[in-house]
């Protein structure tokens, strides 16, 4: 059903001298590929702002709101829905109201896209988030939401609130942001939450990597509708239990786009809420634990399930639980080696929080903030993340005129480093290419370990 493999950084860890302290981290790189054909319904909402901001221009003379619903009638003309999806539109200003109810007619659909243009008001989205909660298909199928706004949120509250709903009923959140005035960490936050992504649009007549030119918005509409109706596992939750002393720190997905999961204790342990897997590719996630001090020995630290819907075929499925065992010694020459895959895609998990940092920095200590990019560009070097490289040599050249960071290029670089992944394992990441790796100290301040 799904392949799974698990890898440490490390198989030695140190073993400890008796009475003392310190702790070690352990980073565990799950990699899952479905083995699933049968493909589910798909069950999307479109949660459409229609405040005024939506009615500037940008290239071409057209409107943001009118390249939209040029971009979802391209969708809904496509051949790309399929016979049992259920579509539905939702907008959202001072207000919020069901424009199309779940339907799978097309004609339906394209009069619900063209009815947008009789709104307008202010940005209160999550009462649009709200109100989607009545249209998103239940039962067996693929549930998502793809959320489109072009400014800042007047109720981050309520948008943060309706979010731990969306988790519960495991609804994935296609974030897009449009121009330089949305609220990147916002939207971040909920497509984190709900594991789903973000996709940040740029209405300048160039865009760079990260990010995407307005004018190429019913591809992308397109391409992230492809990818929702192409996850054939759904709703999957790690449940990590570790021996005593052992704590579950975080789990990331790192490939094919960066999300945090929400970790939820139980007794021994700690549930995390995954989102779903696409199909014909491999989705990586990033275990970080810590250990307690131990003396030598060769010992399990702990056992990690899956559970998982799968939508295609009606049912829940499992993997049940696989230990985790690694061997603690006083030999400095076993400690010292790594894997060279997992550190990889924890170097790639840490961009985001440098590019973070740099974007902070760059509003009242401008040195700092080149330092910070000029670190996170060698990351990105020895990743061979060329698209994040030419991202982030567009913030230091900003820096270095002497402006600090414009507000597009901080949103692009943060949206590039949770889209901007990729897949780790090349010779750029091999010790003997000179690609080099962090050491344990650099580690420790990256991860605050």
């Amino acid at each position: 059903m799904i392949q799974v493999s698990l890898t440490p950084h490390r198989n030695y860890l140190r073993a400890s001298p008796e009475g003392s302290a310190e702790t070690q981290k352990l980073f565990l790189l799950a990699q899952l590929t479905p083995q699933v054909t049968a493909k589910g319904a798909l069950g999307l909402t479109f949660v459409v702002d229609t405040s005024g901001s939506m009615r500037e221009k940008v290239q071409g003379g057209k409107t943001k709101l009118e390249l939209l619903i040029e971009s979802l009638r391209s969708l809904l003309n496509s051949s790309d829905i399929g016979v049992d999806d259920q579509l539905s539109i939702v907008q959202f200003d001072d207000d919020a109201s069901t424009v199309t109810a779940p339907t799978g007619n097309r004609q339906t659909l394209l009069n619900g896209v063209e009815a947008l243009r009789k709104h307008s008001g202010g940005t209160m989205m999550g009462l649009g988030m709200l109100e989607a909660l009545s249209n998103v298909p239940r039962g067996n199928v693929t549930r998502k939401v793809l959320l489109l706004t072009d400014g800042a949120a007047f109720d981050e509250d309520a948008c943060r609130a309706v979010t731990s709903t969306y988790v519960a009923q495991n609804i994935g959140v296609i974030a897009v942001g449009v121009g330089d005035d949305f609220n990147e960490d916002l939207m971040g936050e909920i497509a984190d939450r709900t594991g789903g992504r973000v996709i940040h649009v740029v209405a300048q007549n160039a865009s760079p990597p990260a990010s995407v030119n307005a004018n190429d918005l019913p591809t992308v509409l397109g391409d992230a509708f492809k990818r929702a109706a192409s996850e054939v596992i759904t709703n999957l939750e790690f449940a990590v239990r570790g021996v005593k002393g052992v704590t579950l720190d975080r789990v990331t997905r790192v490939y094919p786009f960066l999300a945090e999961s929400e970790l939820v204790p139980f007794q021994g342990g700690a549930k995390s809420k995954a989102g779903n897997l696409e199909s014909g590719d491999q989705t990586a996630f990033l275990l970080e634990l810590t250990l307690p001090p131990r003396p030598p020995a060769r010992v399990r630290i702990a056992q990690i399930g899956l559970t998982f819907d799968v939508p295609g075929e009606g049912r829940r499925g499992e993997i049940p639980p696989v230990d985790v065992v690694v061997e603690f010694t006083f030999d400095e020459g076993a400690t010292a080696s790594v894997n060279p895959t997992v550190m990889g895609y924890v170097q790639q998990r840490n961009l985001e929080g440098l590019v973070k940092q740099a974007a902070a920095q760059a509003q009242t200590n401008p040195q700092a903030a080149a330092k910070t990019i000029e670190l996170a560009r060698a990351m990105t070097v020895k990743l061979g993340n060329a698209a994040m490289t030419q991202v982030l040599d567009k913030a230091s050249a900003e820096l270095s005129s002497g402006q600090g960071i414009s507000a597009g290029t901080a949103k692009t670089i943060k949206m590039g480093a949770k889209t901007q992944t990729i897949k780790v394992g090349g010779p750029q990441n091999d010790p003997s290419s000179g690609g080099g790796l962090p050491s344990d100290e650099e580690i420790r301040k990256l991860t605050g370990a």
